[in-house]
């Protein structure tokens, strides 16, 4: 298992998703504590550090999501430079 693979033992649930051509990023400060907040305008998700534990692991995950995220946007260059685009006038 990789570090951004899930645990087989937790069930994973999907709460909605976000459409990237929307998104707002945002680092606020919510009871003295650092809330990296994302949302579309319509669902909003936060990332805590988390109560208790370790700052390095907050850390590291902060890290494997800012990697995993580097990542998709190259993929989607890949793809995107691989279909015609569609303001263009070409069919897709």
């Amino acid at each position: 298992m990789t570090d951004s693979e899930p645990d087989d033992d937790l069930a994973v649930v999907s709460l909605g998703s976000l459409d990237l051509r929307g998104l707002r990023t945002r680092i606020v400060v919510d009871e003295g504590d650092l809330v990296l907040e994302v949302d579309d305008g319509d669902v909003q998700v936060q990332f805590e550090a988390g109560q208790g534990g370790r700052w390095e692991q907050s850390i590291l995950g902060a890290e494997r999501l800012s990697s995993v995220a580097r990542e998709f946007a190259e993929a989607l260059k890949a793809q995107g430079a691989r279909i015609p685009s569609r303001r263009a006038g070409n069919p897709v």
